[in-house]
């Protein structure tokens, strides 16, 4: 049996940050330089989620649902600190920032997924017995620009 490779790990993902594209399209995204943030371990939610409002007629009882507007969703980045990685550096940087950045993310099979983001936050704690653990949030600002692997 072969095996399944329309579902894809996660090992091998890395994220990136740059300035602002030119235009939200593959070609000005693909135009960017971007710096990769290293020692990514984790990445929440890409995407976005509809609101819905509901009604409901007396006659059928039945409670009619649609989508009406939607939020993005606000990735969450866990990674251990590193002072010389200049991904982390940037992005240390961008939350002093209201500019809108170029955020990259190429899965395993060579796929990129980009969006605009602010940081919103970018913190460091310190546990006993434990590594130094680095988070950042970034608010989507663009919906995601998916290029299929080569």
């Amino acid at each position: 049996m072969a095996c399944n490779d329309s579902v894809i790990t996660t090992a091998g993902m890395s994220v990136s940050i740059g300035p602002a594209p030119a235009t939200l399209d593959q070609v000005g995204f693909d135009a960017v330089a971007v710096d990769e943030i290293g020692e990514v371990s984790d990445i929440t939610d890409i995407g976005k989620i509809f609101n819905t409002a509901t009604r409901t007629p007396l006659s059928s009882r039945a409670v009619i649902e649609q989508k009406t507007s939607f939020t993005r969703q606000n990735p969450t980045l866990t990674f251990g600190p590193s002072d010389d990685d200049a991904g982390q550096v940037a992005a240390e940087a961008a939350l002093e920032s209201d500019d809108c950045y170029t955020i990259k993310f190429v899965r395993q099979n060579g796929a990129i997924i980009y969006i605009t983001a602010q940081v919103s936050a970018f913190t460091v704690s310190y546990a006993s017995d434990s590594y130094e653990a680095g988070s950042m949030t970034l608010l989507a600002q663009s919906d995601p620009v998916k290029v299929a692997a080569p």
